[in-house]
């Protein structure tokens, strides 16, 4: 019996510790729905050891009675701890509080103890003069703990780890900029009360303004299936906190991309980039998004540890339509909704869960949409509103449609391709109709009239197909009878013609278009206005650039910026030069509508420079170099010449004599095409011949003589006697012909050692061309005793050939300044400069201003503006120039009358944006800011404007600055300083305007001489004046005293003689 009850009272006592550890369970979450650690000592129910937290704070907030009550129980002799231990982006279990107490026996009774927490400013408040630093706490828990007396003695660390009983509550920390402010009660230091006495507009730091949601770009953006594409990066969160937090989910990232794609064709490769990540070696990250030749999705992830994986779509893209492909990403879980129908109310749907998790980091890599300079090809459309959600998921149905009046809408794309379908199907059919009208002819058959044919149908009921003409044999459309004449001429043309070759009509359209304005003036624009549209149908670049042209200014017809925007977009997505250069202009420079942004702009810049260096390598007779001149500058107007002119005709004659400066002139026009001179390789080749016999000690002559020989360029290939020439140059120093020996050395001989010597040699002595070839061999990895491409290397040599002026090397510098390749980081500005420097340079932009040019010898006025018109919307200076120079002359008042635009301000206003601008725009742009144009009148832009002239030493500028100065215009010392004047003569104005007379006098332009020296000189008089203004008033009126004095003397004396005289008489 004894027995049984022990063990009954075993059980008992074993429930009721179970059921009372059980109760403090409960009671413990009834604290919160957090999660926490509690370790209870395993002792019967009377000696147990326990402690805990009553009513632990979810949030430990900057309030003045900060304290939690801690109940607690001990067995024997203990020592209880509270401690708060905190973690940072910094530091990881930091304790910044501790409070300790030694808990005597409690004889079975619980006891509890209210512990005030004190923690850091730094972790409740916000920043201040006195708070300097705010700590983002990333994870913070409250600890309590109960330990032996003897450990606690013993161990003098870990005694959490070693505590008999112990409980941990997570806690949450506010952020440092959702803190209150701390309200200080201490005295200050002297220093922080100087400090605030200073600073009272002291503001509390506030959160930065973090791109979380980002928009690569809005407007839209033509891809014309080149291997080129606009190339993104998103900056790192400032805040440290966001920064860690998208390194934690690397692994598990959570966000959406959007954007608009309008599709014209599906891929004519395997594969067509429309979005991918890349690194800076170009390997592809997560995610890639390309579109396949067949339409379809494919889509493409890097997963953990570097595995890819890929999916491909069921459905199609639709094709000449606006859709918007949302693509989102959460964890291994993707999916992909392509909204698009007239109403935008149809969607694909596709979505995948991945193997393995799958790596995302926003910030490393670049954002690439289209293609890669490196090989992958861009899609052949237009996209627009491309956003990242960067650290969260929006359904498709979240994101906004843009408004119809968004330019992705007005444009009106799918409506132009509706029309252009119509008219293809036109002029196919009137192809047809003109071959059964030729071989009706040539049988001695005539077909119906379109009435009379109307009639038989009638009368008969039913007409057999194969014996009328076509639907559309009747009358022809309004404004297609242009196009109508041009097919029956070439069916009348040719023997057998089976379809219409797109090209060659599209050309001939725009020609008519432009021989209509140059006979009826720009009162033709109207009637060409057809013209040019079936052109740009038929994928003429010229004719949908003209378009854009003429409704940007408003130039024989209605202004229209939509319609200006749809042509322009259309011009660059089909590769034509001036719509490509038009379009970057106004990226880089952000007007017409156009934002700023360079990303954009480079891939325009860039397709037209890699199609300058291959215009320049092919022979093409009407290609002419592009040359500076403006209509103000008489000497270089002179230079002008074409081979009728006496100039020309003079310099041919003293080539043949044998005079070697006109030998090389004639030579240099005829194969680049100079001074109005059409290019001729052949005639250029003999004269680089004749000036190589002429001087057979020229090393230049030699080289020019050699390498065309060594080309085969206007001769044929003679690589024997071309290296015998170029040996001969090289030996007498020439460094041209030591890097073109270098050249044979690696493409002929496969000698990288021989050349790399040649290629250095040259380069210590500046030649462009070596330093391009020495940034192939380090770029390719062909340099000697290279295991691997060096793309620093390569950069450094790109870079010193593009700034001798070569065209390869700036280009090259070009893609790397936009791509980051061999630099720190990515550079879009200078990769667009780069590229902008060679596009400029394209034989196509040279022809427009040659055009202009010539039409302004003949005073074709009307020609000359429309041609200066597109060179100025192309974004070329000299254009710019002279078409702001024509509109002020305003020959005939063409520009007033068709014009609807201010052309004057809008043109010298954006010449003077260019690198090297003329410093007569720039006056005349200070002249518009002084004198008001356009309603305001603005001192300080008339100053900033004469200043950039007085810096170019134009003693206008000098003149009109200190006539401001005479005005009471303050000039900053900053701008007297660029200028290279001593702020010291500020000290009054007179000093101030003498000193710019002074300079105006001395400047190198002789004309200026007499109008600045009269004008010191009255500045100097005008001086003297107010300095002795009471003496020389005092000696005026004693002068005038004097001479009225001997004035009346002298006429008294006079009439006393006259008396004398008639008395005698």
């Amino acid at each position: 019996m004894a027995a049984l009850a022990v063990f009954w009272t075993i059980i008992f006592a074993t429930m009721l510790v179970s059921s009372q550890q059980q109760q403090l369970l409960r009671q413990q979450g009834t604290t919160g729905s957090r999660q926490m650690s509690m370790v209870v000592d395993k002792k019967s129910l009377t000696e147990q050891d326990f402690v805990r937290v009553l009513n632990a704070p979810e949030f430990f907030t900057a309030t003045p009675d900060l304290s939690v009550p801690v109940e607690y129980r001990c067995s024997k002799d203990r020592i209880i701890g509270v401690d708060v231990r905190a973690s940072s982006l910094v530091r990881n279990n930091v304790d910044i509080f501790k409070f300790r107490w030694q808990c005597e026996k409690t004889l079975g009774q619980s006891k509890v103890r209210t512990v005030a927490i004190t923690l850091p400013d730094t972790v409740l408040y916000k920043e201040d003069r006195l708070v300097r630093r705010a700590v983002f706490v990333t994870s913070m828990e409250l600890r309590v703990w109960l330990i032996d007396k003897s450990l606690w003695t013993q161990y003098k660390m870990n005694h959490y780890v070693r505590a008999l009983a112990k409980v941990s509550y997570p806690m949450q920390s506010v952020p440092p900029y959702s803190r209150p402010p701390k309200d200080h009660k201490q005295c200050w230091r002297w220093d922080v009360k100087m400090i605030d006495r200073f600073a009272n507009d002291f503001k509390y730091a506030t959160c930065p303004l973090e791109p979380e949601v980002v928009d690569f770009f809005t407007f839209p953006v033509a891809f014309g299936g080149y291997k080129r594409g606009v190339v993104k990066e998103l900056p790192k969160f400032k805040d440290l906190a966001l920064r860690k937090h998208m390194g934690e989910i690397s692994t598990k990232a959570r966000w959406t991309l959007s954007v608009w794609v309008y599709l014209q064709k599906y891929c004519s490769m395997n594969l067509c980039g429309l979005y991918h990540k890349a690194a800076v070696d170009d390997f592809y990250l997560t995610p890639v998004i390309f579109v396949t030749d067949t339409g379809h999705l494919f889509v493409q992830v890097s997963m953990v540890p570097q595995q890819l994986h890929a999916v491909l779509s069921i459905f199609k893209l639709p094709l000449h339509q606006w859709f918007r492909l949302d693509f989102t990403l959460d964890g291994n879980y993707f999916n992909t909704t392509v909204t698009y129908g007239p109403n935008l109310d149809k969607q694909y749907f596709m979505e995948d869960h991945f193997p393995r998790t799958v790596y995302f980091d926003d910030v490393s890599g670049r954002h690439v949409f289209g293609g890669t300079d490196v090989g992958l090809q861009a899609i052949k459309g237009f996209m627009a509103h491309a956003r990242l959600y960067r650290t969260h998921v929006v359904p498709h149905d979240v994101i906004q449609i843009p408004p119809a009046s968004d330019a992705m809408f007005a444009i009106e794309l799918p409506q132009e391709y509706k029309n252009c379908e119509g008219f293809k199907r036109y002029t196919n059919v009137k192809l047809r109709h003109y071959k059964i009208l030729k071989e009706d002819v040539l049988r001695r058959r005539v077909c119906l009239s379109f009435y009379a044919e109307k009639m038989e149908k009638y009368r008969r009921g039913y007409v057999d197909p194969e014996s009328i003409c076509p639907v559309y044999a009747g009358p022809a459309k309004q404004g297609y009878a242009t196009t109508n004449a041009l097919i029956r001429k070439q069916v009348a043309k040719y023997a057998r013609i089976y379809s219409l070759h797109d090209k060659n009509l599209s050309d001939q359209l725009y020609q008519k278009a432009i021989d209509t304005v140059d006979v009826e003036g720009l009162r033709g624009v109207v009637s060409s206005i057809p013209m040019l549209q079936q052109s740009a149908c038929l994928r003429g670049g010229h004719a949908a650039y003209l378009l854009s042209v003429l409704y940007t200014t408003g130039a024989g017809v209605k202004a229209d910026q939509a319609r200006a925007w749809r042509y322009g977009l259309l011009a660059a997505q089909l590769s034509g030069k001036l719509g490509l250069m038009s379009i970057a202009h106004k990226h880089h420079f952000g007007y017409d509508g156009y934002p700023i942004d360079d990303d954009i702009a480079y891939i325009y810049y860039k397709n037209i420079a890699d199609q300058t260096q291959k215009d320049r390598d092919e022979h093409v007779e009407d290609d002419v170099f592009t040359e500076t001149i403006r209509l103000t500058d008489t000497n270089a107007l002179k230079e002008i010449t074409n081979e009728n002119d006496d100039l020309f005709l003079w310099l041919k004659f003293q080539a043949k004599k044998g005079v070697t400066d006109a030998q090389s002139a004639m030579a240099r026009m005829l194969f680049w095409g100079q001074q109005g001179i059409k290019r001729n390789l052949q005639a250029a080749f003999r004269y680089y011949e004749m000036h190589a016999q002429q001087e057979p000690k020229n090393p230049e002559a030699l080289y020019d003589y050699g390498i065309v020989m060594l080309k085969g360029q206007g001769t044929e290939k003679d690589v024997k006697k071309a290296m015998n020439t170029l040996n001969k140059s090289a030996e007498l120093g020439s460094p041209a012909a030591i890097n073109a020996l270098g050249w044979y050395a690696l493409n002929h001989e496969g000698n990288a050692t021989k050349a790399a010597h040649y290629f250095h040699q040259a380069d210590r002595k500046g030649n462009h061309d070596a330093a391009h070839n020495l940034g192939h061999l380090y770029w390719s990895g062909g340099y000697p005793g290279l295991k691997k491409p060096d793309r620093g290397k390569a950069f450094e040599c790109y870079w010193r050939s593009a700034q001798r002026g070569h065209i390869e090397g700036s280009i090259q510098s070009a893609m790397m300044f936009y791509n980051g390749y061999g630099l720190q980081e990515r550079n879009a500005y200078n990769g667009a400069i780069w590229a902008r420097f060679i596009a400029e340079m394209s034989p196509e932009l040279g022809k427009t201003l040659r055009n202009g040019l010539l039409a302004f010898r003949q005073k074709n006025w009307s020609k000359s503006l429309l041609f200066y018109l597109l060179a100025a919307e192309a974004g070329l200076e000299q254009g710019e120039f002279n078409m702001a120079y024509l509109c002020e002359e305003n020959p005939e008042g063409l520009a007033e009358s068709f014009i609807e635009k201010d052309c004057k301000w809008k043109y010298y206003n954006l010449s003077t944006l260019a690198e090297w601008p003329s410093s007569y725009a720039q006056i005349k742009m200070g002249d518009f800011h002084w004198y008001g144009c356009g309603g305001k009148r603005d001192a300080s832009a008339a100053v900033k404007m004469y200043a950039k002239a007085a810096v170019q030493q134009d003693p206008q500028g000098l003149y009109n600055l200190a006539y401001l100065v005479g005005e009471g215009v303050e000039i900053e010392n900053m701008t007297l300083l660029k200028i290279g004047i001593d702020p010291v003569h500020k000290t009054s104005n007179v000093t101030l305007m003498s000193e710019f007379y002074s300079r105006c006098r001395e400047s190198r332009n002789s004309d200026a001489f007499i109008p600045c020296s009269l004008a010191l000189a009255r500045v100097q008089l005008f001086d003297i004046w107010q300095k002795y203004e009471g003496f020389l008033k005092l000696s005026s009126v004693l002068g005038v005293a004097m001479v009225t004095s001997l004035t009346a003397f002298a006429v008294h004396a006079h009439i006393r003689a006259n008396r004398q005289d008639v008395d005698t008489v």
